[in-house]
């Protein structure tokens, strides 16, 4: 993990961004830290669009209100309805 501040961040950006390829690195503002560069891959920015999209937050919501209210049923039982359906 390395420490850089807003200043440095400004003049060394593209050095800064390759070494958070292989590192974590801290941003700090006044000695504070305020954010993190992480490495970050397209299967982690697949992840992160999924997780964040306000489709797959709203179903996940309802899904555990369903899950709080007892109105779910377990995996064998959905199985038999859906080949119970296509038949």
């Amino acid at each position: 993990m390395k420490l850089v501040n807003v200043t440095e961040l400004r003049t060394r950006a593209a050095e800064i961004l390759q070494f958070a390829t292989k590192e974590d690195v801290i941003i700090t503002y006044h000695g504070e830290p305020k954010a993190i560069l992480k490495s970050f891959t397209e299967d982690d920015w697949e992840d992160y669009a999924l997780v964040h999209h306000p489709d797959f937050i709203s179903q996940r919501e309802a899904a555990r209100a369903d899950d709080a209210k007892g109105k779910v049923i377990d995996i064998d039982t959905m199985i038999k309805e859906i080949e119970d359906a296509e038949i």
